[in-house]
């Protein structure tokens, strides 16, 4: 009886020394896992990876200068800035939020590419994690980020938030005009195909344009022109048949809806478009900097006659822009206005003295960069003269490939008064040794109606590779190669909607250099 009394106590024991290891297990299993806290307004239960605007949008060498650039750690862009902040969010969501924001702040290499890809990425992270709150520090950061390589692809990561649209309503705050220029470059990139097509679906283009329209401002802004003359661009195109969409009806219908908000908008758009040249005009004498660039570029870009202003700005030794005011030359109406481009041009050629009127638009005081030699060359296109001539036919015999280049690009747009001397320019263009130089020389004769150029680019535009086709469209678009214009609108029916959207593009661009942009 003893015996099995003592049996009973030790397994008694056991069984309790077995429930003891088994409740501590237990205990220290709960208190190593804990329930993750989310903040209400959102939800970090999954973090979906953000399209990349570009290639390059996550970079390793930026992220790796940020992190080693400062005593302290900092977070490395792309994937794992995402997955750090997320784990901040849960237990310090405004001061994650701070952090992440300040990261903006920092310059992380001298290289402009590196810093544009550590900006694109930190963008790409804070809208893969929906935080709508960075979108002031993102629009206080755009002027920076937009003049980098790259900009268009921040442009894209920004105006893709879904709380963007919202600072569109009061466009002449800081952050409305941020938001103004991030719309305008991202459309722009999207027209140009810099930036994957998507984002015109993801950005909802049509909705920011219709509200901006609502909440349009009575006073004269140049980026509000500016994102408005992009905006008309893109109601005249079809980007629901591009490849991007082939495969995709969802979002193929959401480009047809945006365009749909467009042409709503269209009406208050050319209402505030019209004649607002003059008032552009007089807003350069009491703005500087960058406002002043933009108006420039405005003009330019509306085909406006700026008078004489354009003049009087290159007669100011502090202006800075001067190649953006010789462009606005181009659509001058002023009788100076030839004059002062064969100026420029003679000088920067032969450095001979200018004369005195000549030298008060800052002409003979000093070396002519190679970008205003360029605008200036742009700009007699719009000045047919023996004079304008001329000064082209001097430059056709340059060294300087880029300089032979800009001159046989603006031969030809009229009835040459030395056609004998022309002609001969094109024919030795043609076989020189620089492929660009030879390209210009042959749109140069296709635009004087040269049937043998007319021929060969009409048989590049039939064959069968895409890259040849397409690189001859451009050529058509860039060089305003009217005369082919009827074989261009064959193409925007072709089966190969890469080969369509590209000749669509060239045909608006034609009809844009002949009519204007509110043509």
């Amino acid at each position: 009886m003893f015996f099995i009394a003592l049996l009973s106590l030790f397994a008694l024991l056991a069984l309790l020394a077995t429930a003891l290891i088994l409740r501590q297990r237990v205990w220290q299993t709960a208190k190593s896992v804990q329930t993750e806290y989310l903040p209400a307004p959102h939800m970090f239960d999954k973090v979906s990876e953000s399209d990349s605007a570009l290639e390059v949008a996550h970079a390793t060498r930026s992220g790796a200068l940020a992190l080693h650039s400062n005593s302290s750690q900092r977070v490395r862009p792309g994937h794992r800035c995402v997955e750090e902040i997320r784990k901040r969010c849960h237990a310090d969501f405004a001061g994650a939020l701070n952090y992440l924001e300040g990261q903006l702040n920092r310059k992380v290499s001298e290289n402009p590419l590196d810093q544009s890809r550590y900006w694109i990425d930190l963008a790409g992270g804070l809208r893969g994690l929906n935080l709508h709150e960075s979108l002031p520090g993102l629009l206080r950061r755009a002027d920076d980020a937009l003049d980098l390589p790259f900009g268009e692809g921040y442009a894209s990561e920004v105006s893709s938030f879904a709380a963007f649209a919202e600072y569109l309503h009061d466009p002449l705050t800081p952050e409305g005009q941020s938001a103004l220029r991030v719309l305008r470059v991202a459309m722009e990139g999207v027209r140009r195909g810099q930036i994957p097509a998507g984002t015109y679906a993801d950005a909802a283009f049509g909705d920011a344009v219709r509200r901006l329209s609502e909440y349009c401002p009575n006073e004269v802004n140049p980026r509000l022109v500016l994102v408005f003359i992009e905006a008309l661009r893109h109601s005249r195109r079809s980007f629901h048949t591009w490849a991007a969409f082939r495969d995709d009806p969802v979002r193929r219908q959401t480009v047809r809806w945006q365009n749909a908000f467009l042409k709503d908008a269209e009406p208050v758009l050319r209402e505030y478009l019209h004649d607002i040249s003059r008032d552009l005009t007089r807003l350069l004498e009491s703005t500087q900097g960058r406002g002043r660039r933009e108006i420039l570029i405005a003009l330019c870009e509306l085909q406006a006659d700026t008078d004489d202003m354009a003049l009087t700005l290159l007669g100011d030794p502090s202006f800075q822009d001067r190649a953006e005011a010789l462009h606005c030359l181009r659509w001058s109406k002023s009788p100076l206005a030839p004059s002062a481009l064969c100026g420029i041009a003679r000088h920067a050629l032969t450095g001979e003295r200018s004369a005195r009127w000549l030298r008060r638009l800052g002409v003979g005081k000093q070396s002519v960069p190679t970008e205003e030699v360029l605008a200036t060359l742009k700009g007699l296109r719009g000045h047919p003269s023996d004079e304008a001539e001329r000064v082209l036919l001097q430059y056709v015999s340059r060294p300087e490939a880029g300089w032979r280049q800009a001159a046989f690009q603006s031969l030809g747009w009229w009835e040459p008064t030395r056609r004998d001397e022309v002609l001969q320019a094109i024919r030795a263009g043609k076989q020189d040794a620089n492929a660009d130089v030879r390209r210009a020389a042959m749109a140069a004769a296709a635009r004087l109606g040269e049937c043998a150029a007319l021929q060969m680019i009409r048989e590049t535009l039939t064959i069968e590779k895409q890259e040849i086709v397409l690189d001859t469209i451009r050529l058509c678009a860039s060089e305003g190669l009217s005369w082919l214009w009827p074989e261009l609108d064959v193409l925007t029916e072709s089966d190969d909607c890469v080969i369509a959207a590209g000749a669509w593009e060239a045909v608006e661009n034609l009809r844009e250099h002949f009519m204007g942009p509110l043509g």
